[in-house]
């Protein structure tokens, strides 16, 4: 116990002062801890996740080839997602990109990843599945589906 604690205790206030002391601190640690763990670890907030429709727009449109209606696609749903800065949403945007070897998922989603997050393809909030190599029995579909399920909850 403090001195000052000692002092409050001897006269008799310790019991009522304590909680309030207690109660006017604990916001201002709170929030100082958040800043400093959003200052230096990855948090949902604009230092970490950028907003900035026309970086995406330019980075799809300077290196994506021959996907015009996958990129239109692309552009509307996170614009849509991005278009009230203040919404808060209860789920993720996931998306699903589909088609056979060699059109372009990976570099779609890499560019995607680049444009959205200040550390890109590293960032916590990036979680790249691909069936070469997570899903690679048919025999384990349940498994699979299982594990998937619970990963996402």
């Amino acid at each position: 116990m403090t001195i000052g604690a000692r002092v409050f205790c001897l006269i008799g206030v310790c019991s009522a002062v304590w909680p309030l002391v207690l109660a006017a601190v604990s916001p201002v640690v709170f929030l100082g801890y958040e800043y400093m763990a959003c200052h230096t670890f990855e948090c949902c907030n604009s230092r970490w996740i950028k907003r900035n429709e026309t970086e995406l727009r330019e980075r799809l449109r300077e290196n994506i080839y021959g996907q015009p209606f996958a990129t239109r696609i692309l552009l509307n749903a996170v614009g849509n997602r991005w278009s009230d800065p203040n919404q808060e949403y209860d789920k993720p945007l996931v998306m699903m990109l589909h088609g056979p070897t060699g059109v372009g998922k990976n570099y779609i989603t890499r560019t995607l990843a680049n444009s959205m997050f200040t550390e890109g393809t590293n960032s916590v909030f990036i979680h790249y599945l691909t069936s070469a190599v997570h899903f690679t029995s048919d025999d384990n579909i349940k498994t699979h589906i299982s594990q998937l399920q619970s990963w996402i909850e």
